[in-house]
């Protein structure tokens, strides 16, 4: 028996799991295949011997198809034999402006052994001092070393998008083995994304994958928040953007020795994968948008700006913006 997901719905991954009836009883496997929505049931021998009606169901995890459905709308969702359903999707809503700590979590859509956490804190920017964030990883799932990423970032105004302002070293980094880690934050009055990497010890076969993280500050009440992936696999952005800016300090080009364009050049892991020319016309902002947050094995990648030396100025860089100052004319001696 197949059964298709409506065209307006995608499967987050493809999955294999058992169908039971009400009586606990497998009456089938069904396969779900996310590249062709269907759901594929084989009944078992118990069907096949049945004199009598059997039931069951099953449920599988689903997103809207962002290239179909629009938020702030009104659809019709076809179920074929089903019938149809009218379903409002309302618009997107940011964070609670007052939020300290919020995590979520999903798993791979292409390997349902590697599940992605990500922590926000401070997206409220209170001020909170000698702040330590800890992290506590569930059953049946191991935290993949190296994948922890700790990113002060600037949120756009609706909450929805963010820029990577600057990284946390590794140094404020404490893997605690396979169970989890702890951030030392030191003061802070930002908002703060953390980003790691767990890998299921059980094939990838329970229903939910569960987490805990724990920020205490000298000067805060101790926020927890428990998590899980969604039922049968979950979605969130497997992509970031990193932006930035030129600043001049040139007494307003008095010299005419501001060139015309500067280029920036992107680095992801050391390796040299994209660049930027920018002018006057853009403000002297950059942006490198739609960049893979992860490499194939779940571990975040990692990425830097330079600058292409600019004549006659000096280079500062400060996070991914750039200063470059004039150098100062030699006076030359009678």
């Amino acid at each position: 028996m197949s059964v298709n997901v409506p065209d307006l719905l995608t499967l987050s991954k493809d999955i294999t799991f058992e169908i039971k009836d009400e009586a606990g009883n497998i009456i089938g496997t069904a396969v779900a295949n996310h590249l062709t929505g269907v759901v594929t049931v084989t009944f078992s021998k118990l069907v096949e011997n049945a004199t009598s009606d059997i039931k069951g169901s099953f449920s599988v995890w689903v997103n809207w198809d962002e290239q179909k459905v629009e938020e702030d709308t009104r659809v019709v969702v076809d179920w074929k034999d089903g019938g149809t359903t009218e379903v409002n999707i309302g618009p997107a809503t940011g964070p609670d402006k007052d939020e300290v700590l919020y995590k979520w979590g999903w798993v791979d859509e292409n390997d349902s052994t590697l599940i992605h956490w990500q922590v926000r804190i401070n997206y409220a920017k209170e001020n909170i001092q000698k702040a330590i964030y800890t992290d506590i990883i569930g059953g049946n799932q191991n935290l993949v070393s190296g994948s922890i990423s700790v990113a002060n970032v600037t949120y756009s105004s609706d909450g929805e998008n963010y820029n990577v302002d600057s990284y946390y070293p590794q140094a404020s980094i404490l893997e605690n083995g396979v169970n989890g880690f702890t951030v030392n934050l030191g003061d802070i009055s930002n908002t703060i994304i953390i980003d790691y990497s767990t890998r299921a010890t059980d094939g990838g076969l329970s229903q939910q994958y569960e987490n805990r993280g724990e920020l205490t500050g000298e000067n805060i009440e101790k926020q927890v928040v428990e998590v899980h992936t969604p039922n049968n696999g979950g979605n969130a952005s497997m992509k970031l953007s990193i932006s930035g800016e030129k600043t001049w300090i040139d007494d307003n080009n008095a010299r005419g020795l501001r060139p015309s364009f500067i280029s920036i050049e992107l680095y992801r892991n050391g390796e040299k994968v994209d660049s930027r020319d920018v002018t006057a016309k853009e403000n002297w902002k950059y942006s490198f948008t739609n960049l893979d947050k992860y490499d194939e094995s779940g571990k975040l990648y990692d990425y830097d700006v330079k600058e292409v030396s600019v004549s006659n100025y000096t280079s500062q860089q400060e996070g991914y913006n750039f200063i470059n100052t004039i150098i100062p004319v030699k006076e030359e001696t009678p």
